[in-house]
């Protein structure tokens, strides 16, 4: 069902992306509830690299590209279709990173071709 999902509305090859690289947040929840966006807004969360891979991945693309915060290395690739952040990972792991986050349904994520996870 994911899968299917990011088929269809992933704005770029997701083959560019390092191997750890996580789909956080509502986009998640969208996929597993199979509901369209007209605009999109994921949300991606890397363990290491996050502006240099956001930079290197709208260059190739041809995509607006804006650092958002330098320090906390959070970038964003601008698409006819929606936007890309790429932010560093927070903590000393994924969980650390997605407690963090604002609300409950944001605490979800998945890695490309595994079954998500849910941590409160």
């Amino acid at each position: 069902m994911i899968n299917a999902w990011l088929d269809q509305y992933w704005p770029f090859d997701p083959n560019l992306l390092p191997e750890k690289t996580y789909l956080v947040g509502g986009a998640v929840r969208d996929a597993l509830m199979g509901k369209a966006r007209d605009y999109l807004d994921l949300d991606l969360v890397l363990a290491q690299g996050s502006v240099m891979t956001a930079k290197a991945i709208a260059k190739q693309c041809q995509a607006g590209f804006v650092v958002l915060d330098e320090q906390r290395q959070i970038a964003r690739i601008v698409f006819p279709q929606g936007t890309v952040d790429f932010a560093q990972q927070e903590g000393e792991s994924l969980a650390a990173d997605l407690h963090r986050r604002d609300f409950t349904i944001n605490a979800i994520a998945t890695i490309f071709g595994r079954i998500p996870s849910m941590i409160p």
